[in-house]
């Protein structure tokens, strides 16, 4: 007995000290948990190990030729039918068929429940992409009641099939639930253009996506204000067949019809995604700015530095910063270096002339000088009365038949160029680029932690009612007058992982809405609040989060919504007709206008007048909601004219 008390002693004792070992090792393992998930790096790891370890997998799939053979033997249908997985009417009906994306959103405890979660998204295959854009989308209130409005307001013979299948998964999305939910997003699927990009499996950007679902939208709603209705059966076919109106059931053979006045109504409602962006270009060398040009714009996108930290200011004052460019053309220096240089040709003529005085040459030396005394006029004219922008009947030549002049390009001039914001729009989409270059030429992503505030003041970024048109002097100066363009987060898009591969994360704000339109609910009107709640939403799975842990993430796309001065609320009606007759139009545009601060000369001020004039369609239906309000700048008409919102 003894050789054997002695042989399970020492066993004993190990066994022991092995389970003692293993429960240490856990207990550690609990109390680091928590820390490391708390670091952002942590995602980082965990996402690059998974695309790693994918990455990999396909390119064993490659090496064996597994999925070329997939690709050849899978046929296109095959895309479209995955697609529509799930839905259970036909595509041609969603376009037509408005009451089917007004599903109910009403919560069943009341808005001030904070127990309630939202739907998650089923991710289809690398599709956390457009998952994490669907529900960032989905908290906005201005973007419901746009897309609702469109949705209700045109009839039925258009089609809207992108605008009312977003509609409806975004309400499936802002839906208060009781229980985890989520669902496949195959209706915004079916219908978004080319969509064999978005279920082939392969990673995309989320920044690609926001862009094509705006475009998509953007597109159906030129066509309905281009819209022509052939004859009584279009219009009365909403009324007959409300949900299965088919365009080719009524082909158009009568003369086309003007669309309804209910389509140009909503014809006013500015689309909440765009804005518009004020260009300027000058010259330092002899202070020439050509007219302020603006572009339209839906989402803007910041650079970041090359940095450890960083601020969301700090990039968008480098965004509208001035830079000063290099081998510029100059449409005045141009004209100058023309003059000086036809100058020369004539005196050198008339040194010629003086030489052979005598000789039977003298016409044919002196035949081109009233021509080019002629142009040099002409284009001295031109220049004493600031018709620089007018261009020539030739860009390289000037004149007629053969005694066309060169025009000399003045290059290499140093010029300034600023953009800022001159139409600010209601929903502003930030998108942070951090793809950067390697010196070896290699791409990677910049992992600089970008600090964001929960409200944001994009005035200092906006112009304003002062214009300035000196090369060295900003376009618009930011006076604390003017502090009246504040904007409220409302989600957040986070990546995680490297540049070619991770996963795409949304935290978004808690969006609800006492009352509902939908069939069941019967309601006239929507008012949608954003919450204090906030969601971490990574495909299925949906969290409650605090802000606090929102401003901590490290954002690829920021999504701000213009704050209201009354309310928080938005309202979903149809705008009414603009009462403001065209007499008052003209009013506006005759009126005088002050410019502080800018040049003098008669182009500067035409310049800004030109420039100011093409904003006039976008101001006038905030001009006419704000009528009754009379705010301050209405009171100075010069002012008011040069107002870009």
């Amino acid at each position: 007995m003894e050789p054997t008390l002695g042989w399970l002693q020492p066993l004993l004792n190990d066994v022991t000290f092995f389970v003692q070992l293993v429960f240490a090792i856990i207990g550690l393992l609990a109390i680091i948990k928590p820390v490391i998930q708390t670091s952002p790096l942590y995602n980082d790891i965990v996402y690059t190990i998974y695309g790693s370890f994918q990455s990999a997998l396909q390119a064993c799939f490659k090496m064996l030729g597994i999925q070329k053979l997939i690709e050849m033997t899978r046929p296109d249908a095959y895309y479209n039918d995955l697609a529509r997985l799930d839905i259970d009417y036909t595509w041609q009906a969603m376009q037509f068929d408005k009451q089917d994306a007004l599903m109910c959103v009403k919560p069943a405890n009341g808005a001030e429940d904070t127990s309630a979660v939202v739907s998650g998204l089923v991710n289809t295959g690398n599709s956390c992409f457009l998952n994490s854009v669907l529900q960032a989308l989905s908290s906005l209130p201005t973007l419901h009641a746009y897309l609702t409005q469109r949705s209700q307001s045109a009839v039925a013979c258009i089609p809207l099939p992108v605008t009312r299948a977003l509609l409806k998964t975004m309400r499936k999305l802002s839906k208060p639930l009781y229980w985890r939910s989520s669902f496949r997003p195959a209706e915004i699927v079916a219908t978004m253009p080319s969509n064999r990009r978005v279920i082939n499996r392969e990673q995309q950007d989320a920044h690609e996506v926001f862009q094509l679902l705006s475009s998509a939208i953007e597109a159906e709603t030129q066509k309905m204000e281009q819209c022509e209705i052939g004859g009584l059966q279009h219009v009365l076919a909403e009324t007959l067949y409300p949900n299965t109106v088919n365009t080719k059931l009524f082909p158009t053979t009568s003369k086309p019809l003007k669309c309804p006045s209910v389509i140009k109504e909503i014809t006013h409602s500015d689309n909440p995604l765009s804005g518009l962006l004020a260009n300027r270009l000058s010259c330092m060398h002899c202070g020439y700015t050509e007219a302020i040009r603006h572009f339209p714009f839906n989402n803007i996108q910041l650079n970041l530095p090359n940095a450890y930290t960083t601020t969301l200011h700090e990039c968008l004052q480098q965004f509208t910063s001035m830079e000063f460019l290099k081998d510029v053309t100059c449409r005045k220096c141009t004209l100058v270096s023309t003059v000086q240089a036809i100058s020369l040709d004539i005196k050198q003529i008339l040194e010629k002339k003086n030489l052979n005085e005598q000789s039977k040459n003298k016409p044919e030396i002196t035949k081109h000088l009233p021509k080019l005394e002629s142009i040099r006029f002409e284009i001295k004219t031109r220049l004493s009365q600031r018709r620089i922008e007018e261009e020539a009947e030739d860009v390289e030549l000037w004149g007629k038949s053969s005694d066309k002049v060169p025009i000399l390009r003045a290059t290499r001039r140093l010029s300034s160029k600023q953009v800022m914001i001159a139409k600010p729009p209601t929903i502003l989409c930030l998108h942070i680029s951090r793809s950067a270059f390697h010196e070896s030429g290699a791409l990677y992503k910049n992992l600089c932690q970008l600090s964001f505030p929960e409200y944001l003041n994009l005035a200092p970024y906006c112009t304003n009612g002062t214009l300035n048109t000196t090369p060295n002097v900003p376009i618009s100066i930011f006076s604390s007058e003017n502090d009246t363009c504040k904007y409220r987060l409302m989600s957040v898009v986070v990546h995680y992982g490297n540049h070619s591969y991770g996963h795409f994360v949304t935290y978004k704000r808690r969006l609800v809405s006492n009352t509902c339109r939908c069939d069941e609910c019967g309601a006239r009107e929507e008012k949608w609040e954003g919450k204090d709640q906030w969601y971490r939403v990574s495909d299925t799975k949906v969290d409650v989060c605090s802000l606090d842990t929102v401003l901590q993430a490290n954002p690829y796309m920021l999504l701000y919504e213009k704050v209201e001065e009354k309310s928080h609320q938005h309202q979903i009606t149809v705008p009414a007709k603009p009462k403001q007759t065209v007499d008052k139009q003209q009013k506006l545009l005759d009126t005088p206008m002050m410019y502080y601060g800018a040049t003098t000369s008669d182009a500067a001020l035409e310049a800004l007048r030109i420039s100011n004039a093409l904003l006039m369609n976008d101001k006038q239906s905030t001009l006419n909601n704000h009528s009754k309000e009379s705010p301050n700048w209405m009171k100075n008409p010069s002012i008011a004219h040069l107002m870009t919102f």
